[in-house]
């Protein structure tokens, strides 16, 4: 009788534990991916240190032999939360192949710049038309980087967008 007590007693606890900690990961899996970026931003460091599976790919993230606790030379990113170069407790493998991936981008093509289009989730680039002055070109909600609106970055995929919209 003991031991079926003791029994039902460790699976109750278990459960607490385990429920508590996928608690928040689940409510994050219902969610888009950019209030995703929005969650895991507003995390602490310590918070991020003692997740166990990546909150964008789903995935266990293994132990990173690169983590140092009082790290403070430190990066972030709302991109790839986990990847292994950002030095936290777990990496996930999803992660750090897109920032590897990115990383090579910006050694091969110069003027790539590290924020992203909202809409396409692509890399913004330098525009060799910007125009320093003050423009009026209000961007369109549809192709809001576009490269005809003579802004500082682009995004290739509005420019396209936006040529097809203007024909």
């Amino acid at each position: 009788m003991k031991s079926f007590i003791s029994t039902i007693y460790l699976s109750l606890t278990c459960f607490v534990i385990t429920s508590t900690t996928l608690m928040p990961l689940m409510t994050y899996a219902q969610d888009d991916p950019l209030s995703v970026s929005a969650k895991i931003g507003s995390l602490s460091r310590e918070e991020k240190n003692e997740m166990i599976t990546c909150p964008l790919h789903h995935k266990h993230m293994s132990i990173s032999d690169n983590y140092r606790a009082g790290a403070s030379d430190f990066t972030e990113s709302d991109h790839y939360p986990f990847a292994y170069q950002l030095n936290y407790r777990r990496y996930c493998s999803k992660c750090t192949k897109i920032m590897q991936k990115e990383a090579h981008i910006f050694d091969i093509e110069p003027g790539m710049v590290a924020e992203k289009c909202i809409l396409h989730n692509k890399l913004l680039k330098l525009n060799p038309e910007w125009q320093k002055y003050e423009n009026d070109n209000k961007p369109a909600y549809s192709t809001p980087h576009a490269k005809q609106y003579l802004h500082q970055y682009y995004c290739p995929v509005c420019t396209k967008v936006h040529k097809i919209e203007n024909k």
